[in-house]
């Protein structure tokens, strides 16, 4: 049975017989940071281009997971956002957000990064954030979204801390 439908989806031009599976890509950022402590509430570092996010220009992509690679062991607990384009921050880096209003519109994703998802291996600390299933859409005319983090705690970082995986679903 599910070789007939599967035979009937291909005739209908429904999936192709090429990608007989969905299709992941996972692409790094790294934030910039500030090697002062953050407050909570602090903006983390620079904006991050999150480049490839979706398969096409100004195509949907699902956020499936995430890896954060914590360099300093600090187990940071923060909040993503994505955007389909680059906010405009009017806070610099380790002071308290401040988004222009008008880029609210274009918020395309949150997600909630909690201390307790962390492991520490050796020196370093790696958070997995698994089945996310966050359904987001490139700009016109473009592949990336854009990503910033807000501490939620009181780290200590270097410039280099952190990086982000993003793994993105194109379906």
């Amino acid at each position: 049975m599910k070789t007939l439908l599967l035979g009937l989806l291909l005739l209908a031009g429904y999936v192709r017989a090429d990608t007989p599976y969905d299709l992941y890509s996972v692409t790094l950022a790294t934030p910039t940071l500030s090697t002062s402590a953050y407050s909570s509430g602090d903006y983390m570092g620079s904006i991050m281009t999150v480049t490839n996010a979706c398969a096409n220009t100004g195509s949907w992509t699902t956020l499936d997971s995430l890896n954060l690679i914590d360099y300093d062991n600090q187990k940071i607990a923060a909040d993503l956002y994505l955007w389909s384009v680059s906010p405009t921050i009017t806070s610099a880096d380790n002071a308290a957000i401040n988004i222009n209003p008008r880029d609210s519109g274009t918020t395309k994703a949150y997600v909630n990064l909690p201390a307790a998802s962390y492991t520490s291996f050796n020196a370093a600390a790696v958070g997995q954030f698994t089945n996310l299933n966050i359904r987001v859409k490139c700009a016109a005319g473009s592949k990336s979204l854009y990503g910033l983090l807000v501490s939620r705690g009181t780290p200590t970082r270097t410039a280099t801390g952190l990086d982000l995986n993003f793994i993105f679903k194109h379906n």
